[in-house]
């Protein structure tokens, strides 16, 4: 019988309220009830779409394609509305004659459900920690930390796609983590990793690209393990099954390539080059294991394809499901010239280009962590410190490790560094206090260490984040700027709002 220990639940129970009434103050500091015009991308965009999905039509916002952000989105307004505190909570019921009111009544509801969010992040983050570290007085303090850096504290500010992204992109480390922990194979653990690496993709592209560093960090704290058990599926030992696998596995890719929606190659080959990244990933391990490779690798490929059919159909049960997100974030992911300024290149110059930018990005994010004493600066010299100090009393592979943690968050830095958005540091500033986890292991003076490490964030990251508050206090209606801009882009995002609608406000506010 499997005992189930509650106080585990009720202290992250805690600490889930902990974090939301921690971010909850920061979220009314700034004012819940700005204006709903004061942060209109994502903020507004993504409130739409969820009124949208409530009311049965098409998502409209499918770059990114923030699919979960608005699906849990449109599930809390409806929770809103059951409880009886928010009557709007589908297109249907917003009066397009009293645009500026009934879109002023929601959004305070969305900033709610963005402090949800952050502080769920917060526990996974904690989660994580606790696995690494096996200390929960640990784990709390150094989620703590990372709630104090200004690329978490950002997302307490206003609702964008990057934080369920990354809540999912966590969610599968942690399973593929949970995969190897078990002394026999939990495919349910191999199952949710391939599942929440599909929905973070899904909801934001770009955490397609790091995927690599997944794997890597898992490859170096993998323990030991066993075969498959493949008893009762024993057509997953004959020899076609591989070949079947594969044809089934290129024919759905180049069918896509050559299908009605316009596609780059290279997005084909990035896809290709994944799965044989994932491929190389285990090989690697059932190798230094000496398991059985052929069944497992198999069984590895057919878990893959299974859960993706699996996934892509499930979520067309929901009348809002649009084909496109999923062509923008998977098929076609590299057709995102456009972020690069590229669009209009052929495949060979796109991709020199786009090493070229990288390089640029990566060289400036080098500036910008090593050559200022700032917060990354900082964390990073500490790693490599008390790797240093402490390299006697950690296994090499935790060595490995530590290092491998600085360099994937040097790789999403400048990765992300591409566009220079804010909001994108939640991606990579976790993997920076990952490491301390395991040199809180070998410390003497653990308490002090803890102290230690929190007071430097606290005054490193305090004038950042007053800044940050401050200026996002002062933006309380950016209704003019929305009215006046040339690039049209209420009209552009928000396509069922018939412009007559809008443009009442504008003249009633004489903009």
């Amino acid at each position: 019988m499997i005992k189930i220990n509650y106080k585990i639940y009720v202290n992250y129970l805690l600490a889930y309220i902990f974090f939301f009434i921690f971010f909850l103050s920061i979220a009314n500091y700034i004012g819940l009830n700005r204006h709903w015009s004061s942060i209109y991308d994502q903020e507004l965009t993504l409130t739409y779409n969820a009124l949208l999905f409530n009311s049965g039509l098409l998502q409209e916002y499918v770059d990114h394609s923030a699919y979960f952000s608005i699906l849990f989105l449109s599930i809390f307004l409806k929770i809103c509305n059951i409880i009886g505190v928010l009557e709007i909570y589908k297109f249907n019921l917003l009066d397009l004659n009293n645009l500026d009111e009934g879109l002023q009544s929601i959004i305070f509801f969305t900033r709610i459900y963005s402090v949800t969010c952050v502080s769920f992040f917060c526990v996974i983050t904690n989660v994580i920690f606790n696995k690494i570290s096996g200390d929960k007085k640990c784990s709390f303090f150094l989620t703590v930390v990372l709630a104090f850096l200004s690329g978490t504290t950002f997302h307490a500010t206003q609702l964008r796609s990057d934080l369920i992204a990354q809540i999912f992109f966590l969610l599968s480390f942690l399973n593929l983590k949970l995969f190897f922990e078990n002394k026999n194979y939990k495919i349910i653990n191999l199952i949710f990793f391939y599942l929440f690496i599909y929905c973070s993709i899904l909801n934001k592209s770009q955490t397609f690209f790091y995927l690599p560093g997944i794997l890597l960090l898992i490859y170096f704290i993998s323990t030991k393990v066993t075969n498959f058990t493949i008893a009762n599926f024993l057509f997953l030992k004959k020899k076609e099954t591989k070949y079947i696998l594969f044809f089934l596995t290129i024919s759905y890719l180049f069918l896509k390539y050559l299908s009605d929606y316009p596609g780059s190659f290279l997005s084909i080959i990035f896809l290709i080059f994944n799965i044989f990244l994932i491929n190389h990933f285990f090989y690697f391990i059932f190798k230094k294991n000496n398991n059985e490779i052929g069944n497992n690798l198999i069984v590895i490929n057919f878990t893959l394809i299974i859960v993706f059919i699996f996934f892509k159909n499930f979520l067309f049960i929901h009348p809002s499901t649009n084909e496109l997100s999923f062509f923008n974030t998977f098929t076609g992911i590299l057709l995102s010239k456009k972020y690069i300024e590229l669009a209009e290149v052929n495949n060979v110059i796109f991709f020199f280009s786009l090493i070229t930018k990288y390089l640029i990005s990566l060289y400036l994010t080098i500036k910008i962590i090593f050559f200022k004493i700032n917060t990354y600066s900082v964390l990073i010299v500490l790693n490599i410190l008390l790797l240093y100090i402490y390299k006697n009393d950690l296994k090499k592979n935790i060595q490995y490790f530590n290092i491998a943690c600085i360099i994937f968050f040097i790789y999403i830095f400048s990765l992300n560094n591409l566009r220079g958005q804010f909001s994108y540091r939640i991606f990579s500033e976790v993997f920076l206090i990952l490491p301390l986890c395991n040199f809180y292991k070998v410390l003497k003076f653990k308490n002090l260490f803890l102290i230690l490490i929190f007071l430097s964030i606290f005054f490193l990251e305090f004038h950042k984040n007053n800044q940050l508050l401050e200026d996002s206090k002062k933006n309380i209606n950016n209704l003019k700027r929305l009215c006046n801009t040339n690039e049209g882009y209420f009209y552009d995002w928000h396509k069922k709002i018939p412009k007559e609608s809008f443009g009442n406000i504008c003249k009633y506010n004489k903009y």
